[in-house]
């Protein structure tokens, strides 16, 4: 945004924030990597709890950890987005003459030849990563209160657990 400032860039950012969201693209970028990166131990560890043997207290805590991560870092993306780029742009109607130049703020509405009325929105992908960020809470609410199977917790049926084991597999 910041090249074309002088070709009309004044239409849809105020010049002086040109640069507010190329300073925070690299918090962008990096924060959607780590919540992608972050989505696969999750996501093979509620793989691996679906499976009595498996379903142990780490198994859970590393699933609950890795989902939180990636609902935080979903989270920075969206709001580090909204508050310090996309409430940058103009939200307002602008007036253009017939060259297609802006008429300073104030100008009747019937001196423009064109008025353009901006409404800025979040776009899919911005909806999908609220989805996103949603149905992993979602994950996480799971892990919470779906407990673990008793053997995990009791040490007596651990022994219990320990003696068949040794019984089935001499």
């Amino acid at each position: 945004f910041c090249d074309l400032s002088t070709d009309g860039l004044e239409r849809y950012m105020a010049p002086e924030d040109c640069a507010s969201c190329n300073d925070i693209s690299m918090n962008l970028v990096i924060s959607v990597m780590i919540a992608v990166i972050s989505f696969l131990p999750s996501f093979f560890t509620d793989i691996l709890r679906m499976y009595s043997g498996y379903d142990v207290n780490c198994q859970k805590c590393f699933g609950t950890f890795f989902s939180l991560c990636s609902v935080g870092f979903i989270l920075n993306v969206l709001f580090t987005y909204k508050f310090f780029c996309g409430d940058k742009f103009y939200q307002n109607r602008i007036m253009l003459d017939e060259t297609g130049n802006a008429l300073p703020p104030g100008t009747p509405p019937e001196q423009a030849e064109y008025v353009l009325d901006y409404d800025y929105k979040w776009g899919w992908g911005l909806l999908f990563l609220l989805v996103a960020a949603c149905l992993k809470f979602f994950q996480v609410m799971c892990h919470f209160c779906i407990p673990t199977p008793s053997v995990t917790r009791d040490a007596k049926e651990q022994q219990i657990y320990e003696k068949v084991k040794d019984e089935d597999f001499p």
